[in-house]
């Protein structure tokens, strides 16, 4: 049942009530919700593309099930301590920053999009929304969290929230228990326009892409990673050697062996394509016997030669050119 409340009065968002766990589900599958924007972004620990794309799709649908036994034991472990200890993060906050909250204990829908979902876990009275999160990290097994325990899907889950209610500002509250202690990190986070608008372009082709038409994701269809870490990481501000582990190997050693891979099937195209071009000649059309066809045309490209405008034109030069900025990612292998 979507109705306006008076206590949500301000939120630019239908409010969408439920009276039970099946019915939050049942909702939670007609459109996208801040923990599924990570995953759709590749940006998730725990979600993929395919993953939200099957939750939406069937409701018996395990989102847990294709994980490895010990990552669904430590999820489910997160998700219970998660739940049980969001009033007392809650009220840690409270204390921390002077402010209130409370349950919202129901969904916000967009009015623009009527797929954006946000299920917050906390209202700030008078303020905005409150984003709450456990970790435990062990700095043996993974990468630390960049900057100060706050992930990347977190950050990308409160914007969404921020797009679907319609705040300029919102809060991170997590309670880091790594290594046997107790601290609790919050930080404010800034609405950032241009990172919701990415969002929303990518959802809004999974939705009516993907899940309305009931067509699976690809990698291709979801190769957003790239995209999404230069806007976390545009420039390289710490030049220091950042000492990794052995997550770190077991991916370097993936990333290594498809570059082989790629190698390896690029030169079998190159090597077919140029057989197909010997047997063509000076033809430009070739037909198999199974009526697959194959061009090999004539185009013709005009391109600036950018050495004579620099040596003839260099003011000319000077004026049209543009410097800009990029990481390069290369790796140097120990011998």
């Amino acid at each position: 049942m979507t109705q306006n409340s008076d206590i949500f009065s301000h939120f630019k968002s239908n409010v969408i009530t439920y009276q039970n766990d099946d019915q939050w589900k049942k909702i939670r599958m007609t459109g996208i919700g801040g923990s599924d924007i990570a995953g759709i972004c590749g940006q998730s620990r725990w979600n993929s593309p395919l993953n939200v794309y099957l939750s939406k799709i069937d409701e018996r649908y395990d989102t847990l099930k294709d994980l490895p036994q010990d990552k669904i034991n430590e999820m489910k472990e997160n998700m219970w301590w998660g739940t049980h200890l969001e009033p007392t993060i809650s009220k840690a906050f409270e204390q921390k920053h002077d402010l209130r909250t409370i349950s919202a204990g129901c969904i916000f829908q967009s009015k623009e999009y009527p797929w954006a979902l946000a299920t917050i876990d906390r209202y700030i009275i008078h303020d905005s929304v409150l984003e709450i999160k456990t970790i435990s990290y062990d700095v043996k097994k993974s990468n630390a969290p960049q900057e100060d325990g706050i992930l990347n899907s977190y950050i990308l889950q409160l914007q969404w929230y921020l797009f679907v209610c319609g705040f300029q500002y919102g809060w991170l509250a997590i309670l880091d228990t790594s290594q046997g202690k107790h601290r609790l990190i919050t930080k404010r986070i800034e609405r950032d326009d241009e990172i919701i608008n990415y969002l929303i372009t990518i959802a809004k082709r999974f939705w009516n892409e993907n899940v309305c038409k009931k067509i699976p994701p690809t990698p291709k269809d979801c190769n957003y990673s790239d995209e999404i870490l230069e806007y976390f990481y545009p420039k390289a501000t710490n030049k220091e050697a950042m000492n990794l582990n052995e997550e770190s190997e077991n991916l370097l050693k993936d990333y290594v062996k498809g570059q082989e891979l790629e190698k390896e099937g690029k030169k079998l195209q190159e090597e077919s394509g140029n057989r197909i071009k010997s047997i063509l000649g000076e033809h430009e059309l070739g037909i198999t016997p199974v009526g697959h066809k194959i061009f090999w045309k004539n185009f013709s490209t005009k391109r600036l030669q950018q050495a004579l405008i620099k040596s003839n034109y260099p003011e000319i030069y000077e004026n049209c050119s543009q410097t800009t900025e990029s990481r390069r990612f290369t790796i140097s292998l120990q011998k």
